[in-house]
């Protein structure tokens, strides 16, 4: 296998290791502080999704020509019901305090509905509703306003009220000011337990994204590394060797952690998977010099040479685990959106940063250290020779092995061309957060914190809304609400006269309803955020078909960010899938050149790629559907996968040079404890992703761990018997 120059890693490193310990050190200082002061995080799942595509543009002009409905805060309030007196009374008390609140520019309740399609006041504060019960009051709105079941429950016991957050001048961000936040909280205890009161919608999704996003920072690294160097205790059984191995690859995390920084890169819900990966990454390189180390010990007494030689001889597999893993990082590049650009560049960074620190730390943790390992510090394959044994045996089958590799590999792609896409805002919520309950019951009440909007042209061109915009929005919804009567229909936008009073106050509600340019209008939607993409793109499918047919085809066009998230993730899933298959073909052109063969990177392809067709058909057999979350992790595990790989080559390459009859049975004895160790250890670490807060984080570790165990027997039990009519072919020569 090629050097490609790292073979003299270890020379320089030993030649000038004073030198190269203080630079190890001070970086290492420079990179934690830059951490400690300049790490950002963002929670919002939008970001996932921008980049230049119809239904992203859509939402921005909503957001520029009406108004910036991603900046209002959603508060529902519960009770035992509000027909009771004393329940209406502290909501009605409630919202006047809410409208108290500063940088609340307006508040939309049951308070500020209107008594029907005429009604120029809010019905519940006319002098109509004054002689009624709160009862009678709610259920007389209910009868004569259909919006009405968009903000209350059936049962009356929830409603949703609606804070429209001031804009700023410069039409910068506009969100809810932390001390506001504190108001609303204060207001929410001042109420309790009469009242159950809490934030939702987007907005607060992204915020609790974020902090679990910060959680998961402070402790997932940390523990995924304890565990590991736990297991390496029990695994090495040497507390010596447990240090080399643990050290480099939490060095480079941290390093990592100062580019991050330094990089203005934000940690948002795809990239926090890096750190992890890095840590995994470079703990199997480093595992792979540790053994390589011991091998090189049992014959050299010297340790300076015993680290050379092993830097030698498994430095230049690491590098190409790292290049391999990098490219697949590349991959996750192709579905073009901001989010999973800075993913594939800070991942492909990353893998390098890793490598440098396992590359430069490595050797001089095993110079300080390594001495001091009793025996040669054997850990060899005594432990796992049972399995070198068992893939040896099968080299005697090695058609039999063959043929059951294609034969699991066609039915693996039979299942991944069945395998559906799919997306679930859920998949990003907190695990059994207050949130995500607070979201379920939502769905149960038949109430939506989400929207659509449905944007339609006037008819005429000119400024100003008349008898034949009012016509069109009429028609516009009954069609969007077919289960509505006329009157029903009409009373969902404000008609002529409301829209004119709320022009001669200024109101700022106005700008939900009617563009800047008075040339367009909107009538929202309600969306369960909880609804798979599937059900949400069919229902904006089918309302813009009804409204083709309806002759209004060309006038309208629907938006918001439950749509964009339903149409536009399945197709960077797509993409996605398209950048695996890009970074397989880059990978198997690096094999080939690593190796100096065609044959053996071709040789290789199957047994690399069973280990991800197996998830995915796992996916398919379960009935679960490839997510965002899943494709990423798919890719990236491939990547990963492929280091076993080409550590057996790199052995197999060695071993031929010295006994060509025995060389597979050589290599596969000395890659199955650092490949069985590793894989053990990798697997123990992505446990830990099992106590994120965030769903996505978990179901990566998952996808990657169980990629890491095919993974392990493929490269054990399936490529020797690839590689083995090479090898005899080559003897015959």
């Amino acid at each position: 296998m090629k050097r490609f120059g790292v073979d003299k890693i270890g020379f320089a490193v030993m030649a000038h290791r004073k030198w190269v310990s203080v630079l190890c050190l001070a970086l290492t200082l420079i990179a934690a502080l830059l951490f400690a002061t300049g790490l950002t995080f963002n929670g919002d799942i939008a970001d996932v999704l921008k980049a230049d595509t119809a239904g992203y543009r859509a939402l921005q002009r909503v957001e520029t020509q009406f108004h910036r409905f991603s900046t209002d805060e959603i508060v529902v309030v519960e009770s035992t019901g509000f027909g009771d007196a004393e329940n209406f009374d502290a909501l009605e008390d409630f919202v006047l305090d809410l409208q108290l609140i500063d940088g609340v520019e307006a508040v939309i309740s049951l308070f500020t509905l209107p008594g029907g399609m005429n009604a120029q006041e809010p019905f519940l504060g006319s002098a109509e509703a004054g002689a009624l019960s709160p009862l009678q009051k709610l259920d007389h709105l209910m009868a004569v306003q259909p919006m009405t079941g968009d903000v209350l429950s059936a049962d009356k016991t929830m409603t949703i009220i609606v804070l429209m957050i001031e804009q700023k001048a410069d039409g910068g961000e506009s969100i809810l000011d932390p001390a506001a936040r504190d108001d609303i909280n204060q207001l929410t205890a001042d109420y309790a337990p009469q009242l159950s009161i809490a934030f939702s919608g987007i907005g607060e999704i992204h915020r609790a994204i974020e902090i679990a996003l910060k959680k998961d920072q402070k402790s997932l690294a940390l523990i995924s590394t304890s565990l590991c160097v736990l297991l390496s205790l029990l695994v090495f059984r040497s507390w010596r060797g447990a240090i080399i191995c643990a050290i480099p690859p939490m060095v480079g995390a941290a390093w990592f952690f100062g580019f991050a920084a330094a990089a203005n890169i934000v940690i948002d819900p795809i990239t926090t998977i890096i750190p992890t990966l890095l840590i995994v990454v470079g703990f199997a390189d480093a595992i792979h010099l540790y053994y390589s180390f011991n091998r090189a010990r049992q014959h050299e007494q010297d340790i300076v040479k015993a680290i050379q030689v092993s830097m030698a001889q498994t430095g230049p597999a690491c590098f190409l685990t790292s290049l391999t893993t990098a490219i697949a990082c590349l991959g996750i590049g192709f579905s073009g959106t901001e989010s999973l650009n800075t993913f594939a560049f800070s991942g492909f960074v990353g893998m390098f940063i890793q490598f440098a620190a396992v590359i430069l730390v490595f050797p001089l943790l095993a110079y300080w250290l390594g001495g001091g390992l009793s025996d040669g510090g054997t850990v060899i394959s005594g432990r796992f020779s049972v399995v070198g044994r068992l893939a040896t045996k099968l080299l005697s089958f090695g058609w039999a092995v063959r043929a059951f590799s294609i034969a699991i590999f066609v039915l693996a792609i039979y299942a991944q061309f069945q395998l559906e896409i799919g997306f679930r805002l859920a998949e990003h919520l907190p695990v059994d957060s207050p949130l995500n309950q607070l979201e379920n019951r939502l769905s149960e009440k038949s109430l939506a914190s989400g929207q659509l909007y449905v944007v339609v042209q006037d008819s005429d061109g000119v400024e100003g809304f008349g008898e034949v915009d009012a016509a069109d929005l009429q028609r516009v919804a009954e069609i969007v609400f077919p289960d509505l009567s006329t009157k029903q229909a009409a009373a969902l936008f404000p008609s002529i006269e409301q829209i004119d009073l709320l022009i001669e106050e200024g109101h700022p509600i106005l700008r939900r309803y009617i563009a800047r340019d008075g040339l367009s209008y909107l009538l929202p939607i309600p969306i369960d955020l909880s609804l798979p993409a599937t059900q949400i793109a069919a229902k904006a499918q089918s309302m813009a078909d009804n409204l083709n047919a309806a002759g209004f085809g060309g006038k309208f066009e629907i938006a918001g960010m439950s749509l964009l998230s339903a149409v536009e993730v399945p197709q960077m899933i797509k993409d996605l899938q398209l950048g695996f298959y890009a970074a397989l073909g880059l990978v198997m052109l690096v094999l080939m050149v690593a190796t100096g063969s065609i044959a053996l990177g071709l040789l290789s392809l199957i047994p690399n790629l069973i280990p991800i067709l197996g998830v995915e058909t796992w996916l398919y057999i379960s009935g679960q559907q490839l997510t965002m979350t899943a494709a990423v992790a798919l890719t990236i595990a491939f990547g990963i996968a492929v280091d076993d790989t080409i550590h057996f080559l790199n052995s197999y390459q060695q071993a031929r040079a010295r006994d060509p009859s025995t060389s597979i049975a050589i290599a596969i004895r000395e890659v199955v404890s650092p490949i069985t160790t590793s894989t053990l250890l990798l697997v123990g670490g992505l446990i830990v992703t099992q106590i994120s807060a965030l769903p996505s984080v978990a179901i990566f570790g998952q996808l990657v761990a169980a990629s890491l165990v095919l993974a392990l027997f493929a490269s054990i039990f399936l490529l020797p018997a690839f590689v083995e009519p090479f090898n005899r072919a080559k003897n015959l020569k």
